[in-house]
């Protein structure tokens, strides 16, 4: 989530694979959770670009 502050400051064209999840934690999550860390994403850079994927 860091990251994307920079790409929004330099209005990143290309498309971005941001980790939603770690596949590999022992806690879990729910989908509201996951929702939200999506709109976060998508506050910082255009929904066109992101794409989701796990944190692996």
């Amino acid at each position: 989530m860091e990251l994307l502050k920079d790409f929004s400051k330099f209005s990143y064209p290309n498309e971005i694979g941001t980790g939603i999840y770690d596949i590999f934690s022992t806690v879990g999550i729910l989908g509201e959770e996951i929702f939200d860390l999506i709109q976060k994403d998508s506050n910082r850079i255009p929904i066109i670009n992101i794409w989701i994927n796990p944190y692996c």
